[in-house]
């Protein structure tokens, strides 16, 4: 058997008490975390999927790869089996997986930590291939709703006739909310379209990108550099310009090696000059308006929503015990495709459509 000592238990504690979950992702895990005592306390249960399946790899990375790779099976497992897609050769080779999988832990955990629960782990891959995504079957959503429900009671003499008023209540202004008009923003869920902006089809696509701003908007003026660098961002993202993208790096006959280069250099002032020599369109109008570069005063927000998401700036999380400042997208360079990280730094409209 493997034992955590002491200092490493309350170094794993110390450690979630750090730690900064997306907004929504858990509950505030670091109280559960005793630090001086080096245990975890008082965890619900999505408090530990949430550790079991995505930070046990994490915290406990520095143990030896015998104690480690069976730990590391078994948070896999159950991400797999949480995933909303689900193929049925992968079910089987998991359920003939996990035996092994329960083997390793046996003998690195104590026996008194197995009982028939563990053992039920056996199973899940096959219910998974009889059931379907575990998405429409486990009690997470139950288990919110009746929340909502027990806090909800106004009259504590007439506890489910207040629950049902306030279940109607909400329902009804639910339903009264798909009359708004698109501008307004109501109560919806978080992937619901209804948090999202409304689309203007006259406008270019880079522009039609779905999403909205939100939180206390400022004015800034930012410096010539920042302005050209978004400018030329704008251009290579627009679906619309990629055929005088692609005019242009013909023309100049530049090598790809230095495409990148090059096109933040001379495309921009390119572009321009060949829109105004373009026979006007509503097209044309819209991309010679484009040509123009930003406006020089910018607007900014700290927090934005998109595809079920919230992000916030990094300066606004700072002192917040969730983060939504982080982000990944894919990137295109000399090289080929590749996965870029970073942090939002400012969330910004340089651009009025």
């Amino acid at each position: 058997n493997y034992t955590l000592s002491v200092e490493e238990a309350k170094s794993v504690c110390r450690w979630v008490k750090d730690l900064k979950m997306p907004d929504g992702y858990s509950s505030n895990l670091a109280r559960c975390a005793d630090v001086e005592n080096g245990k975890m306390r008082g965890m619900k249960s999505h408090d530990c999927h949430v550790f079991l399946q995505s930070l046990i790899p994490i915290a406990f990375s520095s143990l030896p790869p015998h104690v480690l790779n069976p730990l590391v099976e078994i948070s896999q497992f159950f991400k797999n089996l949480c995933s909303t897609t689900l193929r049925e050769d992968d079910l089987v080779k998991m359920e003939n997986d996990i035996p092994m999988i329960l083997c390793k832990l046996e003998r690195i955990l104590p026996p008194g930590f197995f009982d028939s629960m563990e053992h039920v782990v056996v199973h899940l891959a096959y219910e998974a291939r009889l059931g379907g995504p575990v998405q429409y079957r486990w009690m997470y959503p139950f288990e919110r709703f009746m929340g909502d429900s027990k806090r909800s009671v106004k009259n504590k003499a007439k506890v489910e006739g207040s629950i049902v008023a306030c279940y109607l209540h909400r329902e009804t202004i639910h339903f009264c909310s798909h009359y708004f008009k698109d501008s307004l923003s109501g109560r919806h869920g978080r992937n619901e379209t209804g948090s999202e902006s409304f689309v203007h089809p006259l406008t270019l696509s880079v522009f039609n990108l779905p999403g909205r701003q939100s939180g206390y908007e400022k004015v800034c003026f930012p410096g010539e550099r920042v302005l050209k660098s978004a400018h030329v961002h704008v251009l290579i993202n627009c679906t619309e310009v990629q055929p005088y993208l692609e005019a242009f790096l013909t023309s100049e006959a530049i090598p790809p090696e230095q495409s990148s280069s090059k096109i933040h250099e001379l495309f921009p002032h390119w572009f321009r000059l060949h829109m105004y020599h373009q026979e006007s369109t509503h097209m044309i109008q819209h991309l010679r308006n484009l040509s123009d570069g930003p406006v020089s005063n910018v607007k900014q927000w700290h927090t934005y929503f998109v595809n079920g998401y919230k992000f916030h700036t990094h300066g606004w999380t700072e002192g917040k015990e969730t983060v939504n400042s982080g982000v990944c997208m894919k990137g295109v360079t000399e090289n080929g495709e590749d996965d870029f990280y970073g942090m939002v730094r400012s969330i910004k409209q340089r651009y009025e459509v």
